[in-house]
């Protein structure tokens, strides 16, 4: 674009008045320092490497690595423990079959009745990070479905977040805050469980969002400014032949 601009009282000069839409675009040129006046555009003093590294510094991958341990269980023994408490549900007629095999802990038709630890620290950044594999069912069809609780205000079901997997058939992912069919619970279609595969999960809760990755790669965001900050970690299922090992928490 050219512009003529104005010098008043210079003679032999152009005085007529600056255009006020090129006023504007100059005046904008002139205050930014991280845009560019068309789109796509680097300013000249912002280096190829300032971006990556801000970049960078905005990706939730980098809450995947340090950080303090402060709860970790690999379930290397014959009992569960006094380490975990097993919630039941008194409108369900059969109790959940928690166990410890073989270094993992199992369960089955369990409808909802978890175990849960007071495992999480209920101030600052945290990450929990867990193995979990859904195994062919003992009755039906292969539904996928893993799910862990975590920031539970007490050792029960919705009283926290919950983060699924595969859920409801293996047809869906979600992040649903103290309810799986609530408002909150948004949906989306799911990257599909392998039956018997073996996946490292971790959540991470960053000020106020909430990231659910499998594998490294990310699964789900949740935006929560008011979110719920409970110290119970738990591990549940509905139908699905699930299993859980090598849980650790992390305040980072």
């Amino acid at each position: 674009m050219s512009l003529s601009l104005a010098r008043r009282g210079v003679p032999g000069r152009n005085t007529s008045p600056l255009p006020l839409r090129a006023a504007g675009s100059i005046f904008t040129c002139l205050v930014l320092t991280l845009g560019a006046c068309e789109k796509g555009e680097i300013p000249p003093h912002v280096t190829q490497a300032e971006l990556e590294a801000e970049r960078q510094a905005q990706d939730p991958k980098r809450f995947l690595t340090g950080g303090e341990r402060v709860f970790f269980d690999d379930f290397q023994r014959p009992e569960l423990g006094d380490k975990w408490v097993q919630d039941r549900i008194a409108s369900e007629s059969e109790p959940p079959s928690w166990a410890i095999d073989n270094g993992w802990v199992r369960t089955g038709k369990t409808k909802n009745q978890g175990i849960y630890a007071n495992a999480i620290p209920t101030t600052g950044n945290v990450r929990i990070e867990i193995s979990m594999a859904s195994d062919k069912p003992l009755a039906g069809a292969f539904a996928g479905d893993l799910k862990i609780e975590a920031f539970n205000t007490e050792p029960k079901h919705e009283k926290g977040y919950s983060f699924i997997n595969g859920g409801w058939n293996n047809r869906f992912d979600t992040i649903a805050k103290l309810g799986e069919h609530t408002a909150d619970d948004k949906r989306k279609p799911a990257r599909e469980i392998e039956e018997g595969k073996v996946y490292r999960y971790a959540v991470v809760l960053a000020g106020a969002q909430i990231h659910w990755f499998r594998e490294g790669e990310l699964l789900y965001t949740f935006e929560d400014r008011t979110p719920v900050r409970g110290p119970w970690l738990g591990l549940n299922a509905w139908l699905s032949n699930a299993r859980f090992d090598e849980v650790a928490v992390y305040k980072l």
